[in-house]
């Protein structure tokens, strides 16, 4: 799993008005919403005038398979509204705002670990508390 995350440099064909890169996985490149210059925003092929950043701060592109779909995610990523939650765990998908891109189970831990490891603010503060 660990072999995935390997930060990367800024691709160059994204607008990154109001955006920090944060680098990325094997399969995404991550941003955080800083913000917008002017109100507007493009992300993809949605603009968002104003966007609601407190709730969607985290901006998942997919780099693999030839998509190049964005996508808006709350954090931590298992917040985000679950798809195929009827079927089982393997096929179950978590989606962004516009269900653009979804995530898997194993998408989500790839991810949240990338998080961990170089940009923790990104999810909060950190504590040794196990989970509740």
């Amino acid at each position: 799993m660990f072999a995935a995350l390997e930060p990367r440099i800024m691709p160059g064909n994204i607008n990154r008005r109001g955006l920090r890169f944060l680098g990325g996985t094997e399969n995404f490149d991550l941003w955080e919403y800083t913000g917008s210059v002017d109100g507007l925003e493009y992300i993809g092929k949605h603009y968002a005038a104003p966007h609601p950043h407190p709730h969607y701060p985290l901006r998942i592109h997919r780099v693999a398979g030839g998509s190049t779909n964005w996508d808006v995610f709350k954090v931590p990523l298992h917040l985000n509204k679950e798809i195929n939650s009827s079927m089982p765990p393997a096929d179950r998908r978590y989606a962004g705002h516009w269900n653009d891109v979804t995530l898997s189970a194993e998408d989500v831990q790839i991810i949240e670990a990338y998080l961990r490891c170089f940009a923790p603010g990104v999810l909060g503060p950190q504590t040794n508390e196990e989970p509740t």
